[in-house]
C-alpha cells in the first residue's frame, strides 16, 4: 500500500526541495532603485529596449523590460511613485547573478545611468 505525502514531506519525513517548482527554490537576487529624472526615466527604458531588440535578446516589455537569459532574468521599469528606475533580477547561481548585473549595468551606462556600488536602494 502506498503512503500519502503529508504536505511537503514524503513518507520518510525528509524535506525534498526538488519536489517544488524551480521558481520556489532559493535564488540569487538583486533589487535596486536608481535615481532618474521623471523626464528621463521612460526615455532610458526606450533606449535600452531598442538596443536589446537590435541584439536579438529575449524580452517581454509588458511592464518596463524583462530580459530572460541563460543565467536568469532582470527587469527594468520606471517607478510610478518616485523619480527612479526600479531594477530587479534573479539567477540560479552567484556567477549568473554577477553576469546579469554586469549586462544590466552596461545597458544603463549606455543611457547615462550609473549603478554605484553600495547603492542605498540596493537589496541583495
Amino acid at each position: 500500500m502506498r503512503q500519502k505525502m503529508n504536505g511537503t514531506h514524503p513518507p520518510d519525513g525528509r524535506f525534498r526541495p526538488e519536489r517544488f517548482a524551480p521558481s520556489l527554490l532559493p535564488k540569487h537576487a538583486f533589487d535596486l532603485r536608481l535615481p532618474c529624472a521623471e523626464t528621463r526615466k521612460f526615455a532610458v527604458i526606450d533606449e535600452v529596449r531598442a538596443r536589446l531588440v537590435e541584439d536579438g535578446a529575449e524580452i517581454n516589455d509588458a511592464e518596463g523590460i524583462r530580459v530572460k537569459t541563460g543565467d536568469g532574468w532582470w527587469l527594468l521599469r520606471a517607478s510610478s511613485t518616485q523619480d527612479a528606475l526600479v531594477v530587479r533580477g534573479e539567477a540560479a547561481t552567484p556567477d549568473g547573478l554577477t553576469r546579469l548585473k554586469r549586462d544590466l549595468t552596461q545597458q544603463l551606462a549606455k543611457s547615462g545611468v550609473a549603478v554605484a556600488e553600495g547603492n542605498p536602494g540596493a537589496r541583495g
